[in-house]
């Protein structure tokens, strides 16, 4: 039985299938049943916090609207702390927190600290070849990883250092 088959058989019940939300809207915005996008939310609750009850992650940042009310990030936005990480990446990928712009309170916003990790994960192997043609027993190779890692973190440090200058020490 369609919804607007028992809006009009039955006008008394304003809320046919009793999910809070009056059949007449219902119709009128052309929303199914309960939870059209099933994300946990129903349409009334989604129409309450303009969320769109037709699409289950309305800020598209991959996390469902329901699990962002759970989680307390804002479901119409994609990166709730404005750290430039978006808040499934902080929950799913790095477990940092969606809701504070600097999870461990070094004054090194999340997405300085993402950015100088994925630096260092994409250049690091740049530094394999000059260790596999020594010696293994010889103390150099550890020391030129040592030294070639500092050198290369360094000048990294100074470029990002000259990028964010002004950002770098704001909570």
């Amino acid at each position: 039985m369609t919804k607007l088959f028992r809006f009009w058989k039955f006008p008394l019940d304003a809320d046919t299938d009793r999910d809070g939300l009056s059949d007449a809207i219902e119709i009128s915005f052309g929303l199914p049943i309960i939870d059209f996008d099933e994300d946990g939310l129903n349409d009334d609750e989604e129409l309450g916090m303009k969320t769109n009850p037709n699409n289950p992650d309305t800020d598209g940042d991959g996390l469902r609207d329901r699990q962002e009310i759970e989680s307390g990030t804002n479901p119409l936005t994609s990166d709730s702390d404005e750290d430039g990480v978006n808040d499934h990446d902080e929950i799913a990928l790095y477990r940092t927190n969606p809701l504070t712009r600097d999870t461990d309170k070094d004054w090194w916003n999340d997405n300085l600290e993402i950015s100088i990790a994925r630096w260092i994960e994409e250049h690091a192997p740049l530094l394999v070849p000059v260790v596999k043609s020594m010696p293994n027993n010889w103390w150099l190779p550890n020391a030129l990883i040592v030294l070639a890692f500092l050198i290369t973190f360094i000048v990294f440090l100074w470029s990002i250092l000259k990028k964010y200058r002004f950002d770098l020490f704001q909570p």
